[in-house]
């Protein structure tokens, strides 16, 4: 059969099927490269630090430890939620969570389809709610269920953050050396025994980055000044060399997503004490603290005993309560007294 260059060309209805199969690929590939940024581990990890360092009162059974916290912490922010089955035996993390309930709006009637791993067997069973302990970073009305993260709200900026950090490993994964433009050898350069520079292709080598004397280039290695270059042993470096626009983009990347997370870009970037002070304070006001009142109300239900995560709080406001103290000691009060009223004293004096 002739091809004919006026025929029009006929697509199989496969390559539409492919087509959705890649996006869907592409799709998962790039949310579990949001899930591995160093914005999303700089917020998971600190608030995974921040809940394990919380004193657990009221849990009489021992069952909430600062690694079940450190666990929550880590994936509220990477997965938009955090599972723990309640068992006899205590808590239980839950890798896989879908719900059940016909015509249930009401979340005390749902059934929660759950599998827990070991390190050599999985189960998968149906539990009713009140087994369940789940928070969620954040959902939506119309899928109340189903816990969303930080990077499923802010796409964008998760993508941005992903691929900038994709691009700068691609960069950083390219070739390095240094190529040191020489003229040809007088006789053989095979690195044979007549080849004049096989003994500075030898010491180059050998060198590792120490510093070499080698005789000028200025005579042409033999071949006369005409054959000499311009520019006497002018090395020229090939590697990574991303532009200020890329180191900027990325940078700008990472803060929108540390911000996402309702991690202030202060406490992961160079700035003066003050500063850090005061980011410190919103990241345990605005995020640390309201997660942990989700936890502590989610737990006081299930296991049906209050249940309180006392978080060390003091050095949050050191600086004002340092300045408070200072105006009360020169306004004539006694140290003590004013130790106690400005709050420079901890809790348990």
């Amino acid at each position: 059969m002739r091809w004919n260059p006026f025929r029009r060309e006929k697509r199989e209805s496969q390559d539409y099927t492919y087509t959705i199969i890649a996006g869907q690929e592409s799709a998962n590939a790039n949310a579990v490269r949001v899930a591995e940024t160093a914005a999303m581990e700089t917020v998971a990890g600190a608030l995974s630090r921040a809940l394990a360092g919380a004193e657990v009162e009221g849990d009489a059974f021992g069952w909430i430890t600062p690694e079940t916290l450190a666990l929550a912490g880590r994936t509220i922010i990477r997965t938009g939620e955090t599972v723990f089955l309640l068992t006899a035996r205590g808590l239980v993390p839950v890798e896989s969570l879908y719900w059940e309930g016909e015509l249930a709006e009401h979340e005390s009637d749902w059934t929660g389809v759950v599998t827990t791993f070991g390190p050599s067997h999985n189960r998968t069973r149906r539990v009713p709610r009140d087994r369940l302990i789940v928070v969620r970073w954040g959902n939506t009305p119309g899928r109340p269920y189903e816990g969303k993260g930080p990077s499923q709200f802010a796409t964008l900026a998760a993508r941005a953050s992903a691929e900038s950090e994709r691009a700068a490993g691609d960069d950083q994964a390219s070739p390095v050396a240094n190529l040191v433009p020489v003229p040809n050898s007088v006789n053989d350069q095979d690195g044979g025994d007549n080849d004049n520079l096989k003994s500075l292709r030898a010491d180059v080598t050998a060198a590792k980055g120490a510093a070499l004397l080698v005789p000028t280039t200025n005579d042409g290695f033999g071949e006369g000044r005409g054959a000499a270059p311009q520019r006497d042993w002018n090395p020229t470096r090939l590697g990574p060399n991303p532009t200020a626009g890329q180191v900027t983009a990325a940078d700008h990347a990472f803060n929108r997503m540390l911000a996402a997370c309702g991690y202030p870009p202060a406490l992961a970037n160079p700035a003066n004490a003050q500063s850090m002070r005061e980011a410190l304070r919103q990241w345990h006001m605005g995020t640390v603290q309201p997660v942990t009142r989700l936890i502590e109300s989610e737990l006081s239900r299930r296991l049906d005993s209050p249940i309180r995560l006392k978080l060390d709080t003091y050095g949050l406001d050191i600086a004002g309560r340092a300045s408070a103290f200072k105006s009360l000691v020169a306004g004539g009060m006694d140290l003590q007294q004013a130790a106690s009223i400005s709050g420079v004293l901890a809790d348990d004096g």
